[in-house]
């Protein structure tokens, strides 16, 4: 769940086109257009938009699907922008992009804006408010209408997104199976090889072209094109170039974006990095490997502070509750009786989850939760720590599908984000699953590979000896994922430009995006330099947010500078951790 998920450029220089130029339409001299004043052919603010200095406007960019074909239909994508207190603004336009891919224009507030720039978001094609169409369903879950089961994925959704009937629910990095069972994992990735087909024919992806012929958006989602529209945005408001700050998948929009329109970027800070290189496979290793290396860091910061940890014996409590997992020894009642087994596979999806809290909070949750599992808890605490599980996951229209249905149901398979009250008790619910279709959708268009399911458990039988439960967790959940998305991938170039000053932010124990894209991210900018925090979490803690706040500041200090002055810090610079990571 990659939570706070950038990018940067080419030009057209007095009308004429470089050599690395874009392909989208020409527009007028820069110099004729500003952020408050665009070319309104392609950017128009709202109506009750702030353009005034400090102000913020949400508006629409009119991007061709396209940009080599004119006939091709347009896509109206929303942007949101914080003007500078000073106009023009000084520093120019800095793109955030807070990852995902999921997050859209609406996420910006002026607390992300920086001193000096016109500070803006963009929701890229068809994720965000106002999407259309929006790779989401929306409006298709309902609860079944048929009173007695067995129930399935179908009585929960009409929407032809959703995952085939049996499917296991999938995340980013999990799957709702037991990730070393050759028989669960085979039969989770052949259900995932026969869904994409009905996706990708749903009728809300078929757009019209002016010549009379059908595009599918899903063959231009891809981050390739979120790079012409962002330099299309850049012509819209007369920037000579356009500084951008990405985090997790951002730092991919981003990188992207400084090596396809190199000639126009400003500054570049790249804060929990994917790796540079566009490939299904090496996308996979790195999410197994960054898991397990956080399950470690956790079992021996426990062991380092056993006298406030939940666990006390931490390894071999971890193992025990794996092993009861799949004993079928860890259930909870649902309505009818049935004793509901928790998965191995849920369990780790949510570790990786709480153990991209860079505030540190989720990784005391995190003993706190396995402590209530633990052989060492009685069975009304082991079962409480189960039910919390299930209660997150498995719910549609707020209500508990586990409890109420006797499946487990839930936005990992109707790909439609889910209500936060229960209907039944009126009570806020913490949702623990999120759909996964926009990732989804994304990496298969960027990432190159081509596989059939003997392929997929050709590489899974390779992985299973060399990963630990999480880490298989996850090598199994992106082999469900992207590897078997329908439509022709669009990969984006390597990443990387020997120029461009870029700063290269990455967390030691970073669950989401590991410590080693960071590093090959540095590699691919050789121009730059590298700042380490030692801590956990998921990119770089904001002020105010750190468990270690002086070792934080110390790292934004140096994001800032560069921002600011553009002064890159001394490469390899480490902000180094002066408090212990929270235990519960």
């Amino acid at each position: 769940m990659r939570l706070f998920l950038l990018c940067c450029l080419l030009a057209v220089v007095s009308g004429a086109r470089l050599h690395n130029s874009s392909p989208t339409p020409a527009s007028p001299r820069s110099r004729h257009f500003s952020s408050m004043r665009p070319h309104a052919r392609y950017l128009r603010w709202d109506e009750d938009a702030d353009r005034t200095p400090g102000g913020i406007a949400d508006g629409t960019l009119n991007v061709k699907l396209d940009p080599n074909d004119p006939d091709s239909p347009h896509l109206m994508l929303r942007v949101r922008m914080v003007f500078s207190s000073i106009q023009p603004a000084p520093k120019g336009n800095l793109l955030i992009h807070y990852g995902g891919p999921g997050s859209g224009a609406s996420s910006l507030s002026s607390y992300a804006a920086v001193d000096g720039y016109d500070t803006w978001m963009i929701s890229q094609r068809g994720i965000g408010n106002g999407a259309n169409p929006a790779l989401k369903c929306q409006n298709n879950s309902h609860l079944p209408t048929k009173t007695k089961g067995p129930y399935q994925i179908s009585d929960f959704t009409d929407c032809p997104c959703a995952l085939l009937d049996d499917t296991p629910m999938i995340g980013e990095t999990w799957a709702n199976i037991d990730p070393k069972s050759e028989s669960q994992v085979e039969h989770l990735l052949t259900l995932m090889s026969k869904w994409g087909k009905r996706c990708y024919d749903s009728p809300k992806f078929q757009l019209e072209g002016k010549n009379g012929r059908t595009y599918n958006l899903l063959d231009y989602v891809g981050t390739q094109y979120l790079a012409y529209d962002i330099e299309l945005m850049r012509k819209a408001v007369g920037a000579r170039n356009i500084s951008c700050h990405g985090y997790s998948y951002g730092t991919y929009v981003c990188g992207v974006y400084a090596t396809v329109f190199s000639s126009n970027v400003g500054r570049l800070v790249m804060d929990g990095n994917m790796d540079p290189m566009p490939q299904k496979e090496m996308l996979t290793s790195g999410d197994a490997q960054q898991n397990d290396k956080a399950v470690a860091k956790m079992i021996s910061n426990c062991a380092e502070q056993s006298d406030k940890c939940s666990l006390k014996n931490p390894e071999k409590e971890y193992t025990e509750i794996l092993e009861d997992i799949r004993a079928g020894k860890l259930t909870a009642r649902t309505a009818s009786g049935k004793a509901y087994p928790l998965q191995v596979g849920m369990l780790v999806g949510w570790l990786q989850a709480e153990f991209g809290s860079n505030t540190g909070r989720g990784w005391a949750q995190v003993t706190k939760l396995l402590g209530k599992l633990s052989r060492a808890s009685d069975y009304a605490r082991r079962t409480e720590g189960v039910e919390y599980l299930l209660n997150g996951f498995c719910r549609v229209k707020g209500r508990a599908t586990w409890y109420h249905y006797d499946i487990c149901v839930g936005p990992g398979q109707t790909h439609e984000d889910e209500e936060e009250e229960d209907p039944d008790t009126h009570e806020e619910v913490d949702i623990l699953g999120e759909t996964y279709i926009e990732q989804n959708a994304v990496w298969g268009a960027d990432m190159a590979g081509f596989y059939r399911v003997d392929d997929t458990m050709r590489l899974w039988r390779t992985a299973v000896e060399r990963y630990g439960d999480a880490g298989i967790g996850a090598f199994a959940a992106n082999l469900a994922g992207s590897f078997f998305w329908p439509s022709t991938a669009s990969p984006t170039p390597p990443i990387g430009n020997s120029k461009i000053e870029a700063l290269i932010v990455g967390n030691l124990f970073d669950p989401s995006t590991g410590y080693s894209g960071s590093q090959e991210m540095r590699r691919a900018f050789p121009n730059g330099a590298l700042v380490t925090w030692q801590g956990v979490g998921h990119v770089l803690p904001h002020r105010g947010y750190s468990y270690d706040q002086n070792a934080t500041d110390h790292c934004n200090n140096f994001v800032e500078d560069y921002l600011s002055e553009g002064t890159l810090p001394l490469d390899g610079v480490i902000c180094k951790q002066t408090v212990p990571i929270p235990v519960a």
